[in-house]
């Protein structure tokens, strides 16, 4: 079972150049805001990559945890997007993070392989283990070093302890009785409300920023949850496989959040053609198979998470040779020095 309690803490800065590497700076004599970066033409391959989620990390209470943030992939830098695995025993359970709670409301739901559950960004949450053996996951943070703040811990673990007088005046309870209610936060002002889950606004008369909101007190759980990602997608023939993606159309609860996620399956030899994320930073972690394109011989699997509610996707090839209406003939030929005979038969392909 998954939940979290209806604040936000400051959003990752926006990157102001393609790639800032980050640098070993512990030791730098200037502080700055994250990282300080490598020169990018000394970057490489190396700086964007890890390994080892495809085993457990460092044992904890009731499980094991293991994150890679801009600490292991230094390339992240920036880039506002980081993953992790976590593997909680039977009836272990990740003790609440993050300090925020919107008036007492609790969204829960029980997963099962496939699915899809997002905790909005700084508000308290908890997994708890309800079956008989291990449950795996992977998580998508749209920051570079999201952080965790265990709300026992940071209040009653703190160094130096605060007094028992100012916890039990400043939450008007005796310390045994604290955890039988949730205390309400301030919210900073980005996003500008805990939830903004999107409705159906194709017919709206109004237009703004990404979608409309439904009334917070309407929201639900199913609003936060999406299923299916243990199986493949659709079939697409362009790329030689199928996709799946789960983004603000098909889970409501990711509008003004930042993030989605999606499922790729590669058949052997085949490549997703050069494509971009108009507006997102894509994560991959490799589920099955061995993957550059798909050098392998059987087919390979990867998880994509994404910095953006709908990331959108343009693939190139198709967006220059099969625009509409189409780019003219003489702009391409000069744009990639091809002859119109070359350019002719590129349409022909990608249209």
């Amino acid at each position: 079972i998954t939940a979290f309690i209806c604040n936000s803490p400051a959003y990752d800065n926006n990157p102001l150049q393609d790639i800032c590497v980050a640098v070993n700076d512990f030791k730098a004599a200037v502080f700055v805001n994250g990282k300080i970066c490598k020169d990018p033409k000394f970057a490489t391959a190396n700086d964007f990559f890890a390994s080892g989620l495809n085993v457990s990390g460092t044992p904890g209470s009731g499980g094991a945890s293991k994150f890679l943030s801009v600490d292991k992939i230094p390339g992240l830098n920036t880039l506002g997007i980081s993953i992790g695995r976590i593997d909680l025993e039977p009836q272990g359970f990740l003790v609440p993070d993050s300090a925020n709670f919107f008036k007492s409301r609790l969204f829960s739901k029980i997963l099962y392989p496939g699915d899809v559950f997002v905790f909005p960004i700084g508000l308290s949450h908890f997994q708890y283990n309800v079956g008989n053996k291990k449950a795996t996951y992977l998580a998508a943070f749209n920051s570079q070093n999201p952080g965790f703040v265990f709300i026992p811990n940071s209040i009653f673990g703190s160094n130096p302890p605060i007094p028992d007088d100012v916890l039990t005046q400043g939450f008007q309870l005796t310390i045994t009785d604290f955890f039988s209610s949730s205390p309400v936060y301030a919210y900073d002002n980005n996003p500008l409300q805990d939830i903004c889950v999107a409705v159906n606004d194709s017919q709206a008369a109004v237009f703004v920023n990404g979608k409309i909101c439904k009334d917070p007190k309407f929201a639900t759980a199913n609003d936060f949850f999406a299923s299916g990602l243990n199986v493949s997608g659709i079939v697409v023939p362009a790329i030689g496989g199928a996709a799946k993606f789960v983004d603000v159309d098909n889970m409501p609860g990711l509008n003004t959040l930042g993030i989605s996620t999606g499922r790729v399956d590669l058949e052997p030899q085949r490549i997703v053609p050069f494509h971009i994320h108009p507006r997102a930073t894509e994560l991959i972690t490799v589920l099955e198979g061995i993957f550059y394109y798909n050098v392998g011989k059987k087919k390979a699997v990867y998880l994509a998470a994404f910095n953006s509610q709908k990331p959108e996707l343009i693939i190139i090839p198709n967006s220059i040779f099969a625009s509409n209406p189409p780019i003219m003939d003489d702009v391409l030929a000069q744009g990639f020095q091809l002859s119109k005979t070359q350019i002719a038969e590129l349409r022909r392909k990608f249209s």
